[in-house]
């Protein structure tokens, strides 16, 4: 069952137009299929967890911006 549903989710996600937005963060469909390699695990958790309860996670919205200062050394 967790094959298929990873199935289904692939194949939604390629099924959307890539500049398109799902939600208002502004990531774009074409950023999950790029990396959706390195995202899946937590996608499908992600995922999984919506359509278990209906309700989106609530720090689902939730940002952290780091700076990393470049260094010459």
């Amino acid at each position: 069952m967790i094959a298929e549903f990873s199935k289904e989710i692939k194949r939604a996600v390629w099924e959307c137009e890539s500049l398109k937005s799902p939600c208002p963060d502004r990531i774009h469909f074409s950023f999950i299929k790029e990396f959706l390699e390195v995202i899946k695990v937590d996608f499908h958790r992600f995922l999984t967890e919506f359509y278990a309860s209906g309700r989106l996670v609530c720090v689902a919205n939730n940002v952290f911006i780091v700076l990393i200062p470049k260094c010459d050394n």
